[in-house]
């Protein structure tokens, strides 16, 4: 049972990912269109893999299923619980204004989080939608924060939540985190560095 339902997952994982490609035909983007669009068939023989294999347990194919988990998990938690979102979307603008001002590049500061909207863009805490669960569909920028200079001029800069590098982060996290036969201790020493 436990194979198909590794199967089943892999499957759904190459699916949602297929169903990105058409943003990415629409803004003609080969590379991306070839990766997503390759993810179902992707999914889909990694699934096979699974039932054919499961007798066997392994190693591989076992760490590749933990380190997606363990990567997809907390990343879509931060991306669809919109607190958090906005929390690492802000973090990440105020550190790079800390950081500017730090090394004298200019006196900046940081816009109001602002959602981007379908229907147009509107300041967060004027958004209605919930702070807990995503429930409606955003454009392309999603939750983001202005970037100004002191005096209020804009920059024309704005940070998203993949300014964060929380996607690239994560995956070392899984990565490290999937890893059977190694103690705690070591995984918790190998994130820390």
């Amino acid at each position: 049972m436990a194979a198909y339902s590794a199967a089943v997952g892999w499957s759904l994982l190459g699916l949602f990912f297929y169903m990105q490609s058409g943003h990415f035909i629409e803004i003609e983007d080969p590379l991306l269109v070839l990766m997503t669009a390759g993810a179902l068939p992707a999914g889909i023989a990694l699934g096979i893999w699974e039932v054919r294999n499961w007798e066997l347990q392994n190693e591989s194919l076992i760490w590749l299923r933990g380190a997606v988990a363990w990567s997809v998990i907390p990343y879509y938690a931060v991306y669809s619980i919109p607190v958090l979102n906005m929390q690492f979307v802000e973090m990440t603008a105020h550190s790079t204004e800390w950081l500017l001002e730090f090394c004298g590049l200019g006196s900046f500061e940081v816009g109001e989080i602002m959602v981007d909207l379908p229907s147009g863009v509107v300041a967060a805490s004027q958004w209605d939608g919930s702070r807990y669960f995503l429930t409606e569909p955003l454009g392309d920028k999603g939750f983001f924060a202005p970037f100004n200079y002191s005096d209020g001029t804009p920059v024309s800069v704005s940070f998203i939540l993949a300014c964060s590098a929380l996607q690239s982060m994560i995956i070392f996290v899984g990565a490290i985190v999937a890893l059977r036969g190694v103690s705690w201790k070591r995984k918790t020493r190998g994130l820390l560095i």
